[in-house]
């Protein structure tokens, strides 16, 4: 996206630099975007607490350029209640599902008597409601501006329009470089943080250096490559089939709990932890797992083709354009969430019951 909205900026200039300025604009966005990471969590937060006013002042100008223009009547001709189900799984995986593995994000620097109420309070109006009012807005926008999302650069819409003023583009570009740099800092240092977590044995600065390096390859194809967008959606609808089993089986073990975990038992994998089970596994979990991503890419509508028997339930409601109806979260999340409670019933609520135990003798922390 950075990148993008580089190329348009050169292109409203007037200068057409090619592939050559492709390249050194990905090599310089990847230098510079390496630069807030090696600085550290709490220069992160400053830098983003420094484009909150700003940005809530370009959206509202843009708001104010979009009302005039903005229908509720734009259609897809020929779209039918399939399509607009496919378009609902999309949104429910990138704007919610996606996140449910982030949430030791929202609670990593978070001291152990913080109230849970408002962790998920301050997530949603931090997070949901603007979230929610800037695609709002990007849908009025896109009512009027018919070209955004068709090509591979998100931005080039804004190149040739006579709907926004021409400044007004400039400055809206400009500022979502310098904030896109900002919102990838905090991902590449969550991504390096992860790393570790993960158990590999390297340095926070290597863990960014050596995902701007990841970044780069991936950029340079995007930026080069007019599929990228197709590969993008065939990537988010395999994300769906994993992660929508794993977030339901995650939240019915949560609450067989009663969303109480032994925090240092977590932290180990040794065979005396208590969430060790068998040889590190807990089968029911597996189980439930592979059922429901079975059950999710039944009833994927995708854009790569899937043979038959991989995919009945959506091969079994097309609809009259053409397209099969996106069941696909709800089928994953529904058979791996209640596969998981029916197989795990017994073994959490006593492993739940030895918690309660545990964090009774322990006091409070």
């Amino acid at each position: 996206l950075i990148v993008g909205a580089a190329l348009v900026l050169q292109l409203k200039a007037g200068f057409l630099g090619g592939d050559p300025a492709k390249v050194i604009f990905v090599i310089v966005a990847v230098v510079i975007q390496g630069v807030i990471p090696f600085l550290g969590h709490a220069t992160i937060l400053k830098t983003l607490r420094a484009l909150v006013v700003p940005f809530v002042i370009l959206f509202a100008i843009m708001l104010g350029f979009a009302i005039p223009h903005a229908t509720t009547h734009g259609v897809v001709h020929g779209a039918g209640w399939h399509v607009y189900l496919e378009g609902l799984a999309f949104v429910i995986i990138l704007s919610g599902l996606g996140w449910t593995e982030c949430g030791n994000d929202y609670t990593r620097y978070c001291k152990p008597e913080t109230s849970k109420r408002g962790i998920v309070g301050w997530v949603f109006l931090g997070t949901a409601v603007p979230e929610i009012l800037i695609m709002t807005l990007g849908a009025a926008v896109g009512t009027f501006l018919v070209k955004v999302g068709t090509s591979s650069n998100a931005f080039i819409a804004f190149a040739h329009q006579s709907f926004i003023p021409a400044w007004f583009v400039d400055v809206f570009l400009i500022f979502a470089i310098i904030q896109l740099f900002a919102i990838n800092s905090l991902d590449l240092y969550s991504s390096g943080v992860t790393l570790q977590a993960m158990g590999v044995k390297v340095k926070r600065d290597w863990a960014v250096l050596i995902d701007c390096v990841i970044a780069l390859g991936i950029t340079m194809y995007a930026v080069f490559s007019t599929s990228f967008n197709t590969y993008l959606k065939d990537f988010v609808d395999v994300v769906i089939v994993w992660i929508a089993p794993w977030a339901a089986i995650y939240l019915v073990d949560w609450w067989m709990r009663r969303s109480r975990y032994v925090p240092a038992e977590l932290q180990r994998t040794d065979k005396g932890s208590l969430y060790y089970r068998t040889g590190g596994i807990y089968w029911p979990a597996i189980i439930a797992q592979v059922v429901g991503m079975f059950a999710a890419i039944e009833s994927l509508s995708a854009l790569f083709s899937l043979p038959h028997w991989l995919n009945e339930v959506t091969f079994h409601v097309v609809g009259k354009d053409g397209y099969g109806a996106d069941f696909s979260v709800f089928m994953g999340m529904a058979v791996g969430g209640l596969l998981y409670l029916v197989l795990a019933w017994r073994g959490v609520r006593a492993q739940a019951a030895e918690q309660d135990r545990r964090l009774a003798d322990a006091g409070p922390t």
